[in-house]
């Protein structure tokens, strides 16, 4: 289940990703704003550590960033990764929140909201959800109006509003509010048996259901987190390897399309040899600093080789080669590591499938850097 749901949470930050365009634009500023008088007319990827936007968004908003403020108009979707967030605007379609911190919600979101959250989730009594809502953190606490079903697994849930659908909840410490409206059943797991207030309405039927063994609340909230967080920092560097070495890394996602057998070699020979190497310096006193940089560059090579495989396998299955604008690679980098992660995480072949990428990754890498091709001016994908 565990499994099932990080791959979800992982698809929901990625597939939009694999639809950009060329007009799409890319923003990596401190401070972000967007005043009521204003519009973004773009779809937008946008990482800043302050965000504020008062003004009405036009297209999807991809948010990576600290401290983001959201009173304004989105016509489209809102997905943000953030530390905080304050929202009270208006979405015409859907948001899928994720932050480290608390997330205070008391705004209009037409269609669904999916919010994760390390610590406090909060619907004020403003907030209006037009259909279904899924909420996983710490503290959730809801009032406002949802118009479909709701889903909150969390440590402590404070249940109040209208709620016109079903209401599941899985948590230790549960408190329905007097005057709470729920339209369909509630369905609750925890450990004591919840007795309703008689001012609370309920339309359908109360029903305790027993907890699925070791898979219970805050560590399935936290492996979505995690693997959320991990997938964007992969996405990150990925970006940023390929911006900065555009040359190199096309030379090495080419070297594991058209010589996976010689990757693989040269690969496992490396990860079997610098290791060794590393601690025969390290042993030795003039030879510490060369040992010391020798597993600082071999934890690069593991980290990046995920990077140089995920790009080879989404160029693959984009049906990319050659030269390709920033946006194509990025598209086709997402839908790589997308797989790999969907790989990583199967029972049985997940392990194998790591160490596999490990050193096609580096061989590709290792080969890239021994090859280098002058004539190669832009990025490659094939």
């Amino acid at each position: 289940m565990r499994r099932l749901c990080s791959l979800l949470l992982i698809l929901i930050l990625v597939l939009p990703l694999s639809a950009w365009a060329e007009g799409i634009r890319f923003r990596n500023v401190d401070h972000f704003s967007l005043n009521s008088d204003e519009s973004l007319v773009q779809e937008l990827w946008l990482i800043a550590d302050r965000i504020d936007i008062q003004g009405t968004v036009e297209e999807n908003l991809f948010i990576l960033g600290g401290d983001a403020l959201f009173p304004g108009r989105f016509k489209k979707d809102l997905w943000a990764l953030t530390r905080t967030a304050d929202f009270n605007g208006q979405i015409q379609q859907s948001a899928r929140l994720m932050g480290s911190g608390p997330l205070r919600l008391n705004g209009t979101i037409e269609s669904g909201l999916m919010a994760l959250s390390s610590r406090v989730i909060q619907l004020g009594p403003d907030a209006q959800v037009g259909h279904d809502a899924i909420l996983a953190g710490h503290d959730i606490s809801t009032q406002g109006t949802i118009g479909g079903n709701l889903r909150i697994i969390a440590r402590q849930v404070t249940l109040g509003g209208h709620i016109q659908g079903t209401v599941r909840l899985q948590a230790d410490d549960i408190v329905v509010l007097p005057g709470t409206r729920i339209g369909g059943d509630l369905v609750y797991t925890a450990p004591r048996e919840l007795v309703l207030d008689r001012h609370v309405h309920l339309d359908g039927r109360l029903i305790r259901s027993e907890p699925e063994p070791e898979r219970l609340m805050l560590p399935w909230a936290g492996n979505l987190l995690l693997q959320g967080l991990l997938f964007s920092a992969a996405m990150l560097t990925g970006i940023a390897f390929v911006a900065v070495f555009p040359k190199y890394s096309g030379r090495a996602v080419k070297a594991v399309r058209q010589s996976l057998w010689k990757c693989g070699l040269v690969g496992g020979i490396a990860l079997f040899l610098i290791p060794m190497l590393a601690f025969f310096a390290l042993i030795t006193v003039i030879g510490i600093p060369l040992g010391v940089l020798m597993l600082f560059g071999y934890t690069g090579l593991l980290y990046l080789s995920k990077i140089i495989v995920g790009l080879a396998l989404g160029g693959l299955l984009l049906g990319r080669r050659g030269p390709q604008p920033l946006s194509t690679v990025i598209a086709a980098l997402a839908l790589g590591l997308l797989c790999l992660y969907i790989m990583a995480t199967l029972p049985m072949v997940g392990s194998v499938a790591v160490i596999l990428i490990s050193i096609l990754g580096v061989g590709g890498l290792i080969l890239g850097w021994a090859n280098p091709s002058p004539e190669e001016s832009r990025t490659e994908t094939g």
